[in-house]
């Protein structure tokens, strides 16, 4: 008589395959997340550098600009993200979007993104810009 089933032999096997692709996809996958959150925030970020502009377009002034009133969400990407109005004068003001939660220890490369009013971008990390950008 045949005996149906596995053996532990095979089981180990499979076990093994299992865990050497999940030790290559979930880094890989991690990676892809982080990428994705960024762009959400580079997005967010020139969105509301426009709104910026439209609000020194009828006041003359970026002052007194704030998140309520342009109903953009503080926290963005899940909240991975905190956008904020770091400086707002009467002719320049300063965003930047700080990650939060797990985006912060797997961006280090990247950090903190920043966008000013003249359009000059920036990170608080030590990578490339080009690359965070």
């Amino acid at each position: 008589m045949k005996q149906q089933g596995f053996h532990l032999i095979e089981l180990l096997i499979v076990l093994s395959i299992v865990g050497i692709l999940l030790a290559y996809a979930l880094p890989n996958y991690n990676a892809h997340l982080t990428h994705t959150r960024r762009l959400i925030a580079e997005t967010a970020l020139m969105k509301l550098a426009s709104y910026m502009e439209a609000y020194f377009a009828k006041y003359n002034t970026y002052e007194g600009a704030n998140m309520a009133r342009f109903k953009i969400p503080e926290f963005i990407a899940n909240n991975h993200y905190q956008l904020v109005i770091q400086a707002a004068t009467v002719s320049q003001f300063t965003l930047a979007a700080i990650p939060q939660e797990n985006q912060a220890p797997y961006d280090t490369r990247c950090g903190s993104l920043w966008l000013n009013s003249q359009g000059e971008k920036g990170m608080s990390g030590n990578g490339v810009l080009n690359e965070c950008w």
